[in-house]
């Protein structure tokens, strides 16, 4: 992921810059942080508060045999 705005905004990722930025493309401020983890963009323990637990959202789809 290389947007105009990692570029713009490089390197100062604060939370309200990633807020904004999600709320922009109606995502989940969570999902665009673990991007630029994944992307080595930002490190692993930068915004960890941004982040949550996805298995709740997941029950239905979790299969009880494999727990």
């Amino acid at each position: 992921m290389r947007p105009d705005w990692v570029i713009r905004t490089r390197p100062y990722f604060s939370r309200q810059k990633i807020e904004r930025f999600a709320a922009t493309r109606q995502i989940h401020p969570g999902i665009l942080l673990g991007q630029l983890m994944f992307d080595e963009t930002v490190g692993y323990k930068h915004l960890r508060g941004l982040l949550c637990k996805v298995s709740p959202y997941l029950q239905d789809w979790i299969d009880p045999a494999g727990r």
